[in-house]
C-alpha cells in the first residue's frame, strides 16, 4: 500500500501536468508485481496493466515438500529428465569441491557482511536449478560439466548460471529492499534439498537470511498482503494482461485472473523469465497486441510495430544477473 500510494501520487501528477490521455502500466518480474499492486489500491489510476512474469507467493511456497508448486515445477520442467538429473549431479559436484569454489568466489566478490562465504556458496548451489531455467533453457543442458571437469570448468558454469556476485555483499545490499519485502510480505519459495549432500545450512535459504541482523524486520504477514492482491484481481480486476514463460519457474506462482474483466493470460512457448508479447505464439501475440492497442485507444495504422529485440531496462538488468 505504501509503495502504491507513492505511485498513485506520481501518476496523478503526470496525468494532470503532462499527458491527459490513456495510461497503461507495465513491468517485468518484481516490476510486474508492482504494477499489479498499484492497480489493487488505485484501480482507476491507469486504463490497463501489462504485467510480465509476475508471481504471487503464499506461505505454503516456503515449505519444502513434493506438493510445493515450485519444487513440482522444477521436477517436471522441460522435456529431458536427463537434463534435470545433470543439474542435480552438478549441484553435488559443486558442494564436493567446496574449497576450490570458495577460492574462486573470493576473486569475484566480497562475502563478509551478509551471508558469509559458506552460506553464499550453499544458497547459490541450492538455487541453481531455479536460476538455470529462469534465465536459460534446455539448450544449455549440454554444457553442464560432469565429474571429470576441472575446477575452473565447474566454477565457470556455476558462476555463469547463478552469478556468484549476486550473493555477495554489494549486490545483496543493492537488493535489500526486495529481500526485506520478501521476508515481510512477498514470500520466498523453498527449494528441494533432499538430494544434496554436504550442506552445512540445510533449510537456511530464506529471505530473512539475506537481511543483515542490524536491519529491523517485521514478522512475515503469513501471506495476507498477497492473498489480498490475488482476491482483488479475481473479483474486481479489469484490463489486466499477464504474460509468463512456459519454462520459467516463476510461472508456478502465476496470478489467477479469476473473474477479472477484459483480461488475458498468455504463456510464451518455451519461454523463460524474459518472456514478452513478442515471444508469444503468433495467434496469442496478435490477440495481445490488439488488446493493448484497444486499451490505449490506438488504431492499428497508428501503432508502431513491436520490436522483438526490444527490452525494458528491468529485463536487461535481469538478463545480466
Amino acid at each position: 500500500w505504501q509503495a502504491a500510494s507513492d505511485q498513485h501520487r506520481i501518476t496523478a501528477a503526470l496525468k494532470a501536468r503532462l499527458y491527459p490521455g490513456k495510461w497503461l502500466t507495465t513491468g517485468a518480474s518484481k516490476g510486474g508485481m508492482t504494477s499489479l499492486f498499484h492497480r489493487r489500491f488505485f484501480p482507476d489510476d491507469v486504463d490497463a496493466t501489462v504485467a510480465y512474469v509476475a508471481p504471487i507467493d503464499y506461505p505454503e511456497d516456503a515449505v519444502a515438500s513434493p506438493s510445493n508448486r515450485y519444487i513440482a515445477f522444477l521436477e517436471n520442467v522441460g522435456t529431458d529428465p536427463g537434463c534435470r538429473q545433470r543439474l542435480k549431479d552438478f549441484q553435488n559436484l559443486v558442494l564436493a569441491r567446496r574449497q576450490a569454489m570458495l577460492t574462486r568466489m573470493r576473486a569475484v566478490a566480497a562475502f563478509d557482511q551478509v551471508l558469509g562465504e559458506d552460506r553464499a556458496l550453499e544458497f547459490a548451489t541450492v538455487e541453481l536449478p531455479f536460476i538455470f531455467w529462469q534465465y536459460g533453457g534446455q539448450g544449455d543442458c549440454a554444457s553442464i560439466p560432469g565429474a571429470t571437469a576441472t575446477d575452473d570448468e565447474v566454477f565457470q558454469f556455476f558462476d555463469g548460471t547463478i552469478s556468484v556476485a549476486s550473493y555477495g555483499d554489494a549486490d545483496l545490499t543493492d537488493y535489500l529492499p526486495y529481500y526485506h519485502q520478501s521476508a515481510t510480505q512477498l514470500g520466498y519459495p523453498a527449494a528441494d534439498e533432499t538430494y544434496l549432500t554436504g550442506l552445512s545450512f540445510p533449510g537456511g535459504d530464506t529471505a530473512q537470511a539475506y537481511i543483515p541482523p542490524t536491519i529491523p524486520t517485521p514478522a512475515y504477514d503469513d501471506g495476507a498482503a498477497m492473498r489480498d492482491v490475488q482476491a482483488w484481481i479475481a473479483a474486481s480486476g479489469q484490463r489486466i494482461m499477464l504474460i509468463y514463460g512456459q519454462r520459467d519457474p516463476w510461472t508456478a506462482g502465476a496470478v489467477d485472473l479469476g473473474g477479472a474483466a477484459d483480461s488475458f493470460k498468455f504463456i510464451a512457448p518455451g519461454g523463460n523469465h524474459g518472456a514478452s508479447i513478442t515471444s508469444l505464439a503468433s495467434g496469442d501475440e496478435t490477440a495481445a497486441v490488439a488488446a493493448v492497442r484497444r486499451w490505449a485507444g490506438v488504431s492499428n495504422k497508428a501503432a508502431a510495430r513491436l520490436d522483438p529485440a526490444e527490452r525494458t531496462a528491468e529485463q536487461v538488468e535481469l538478463e545480466h544477473q
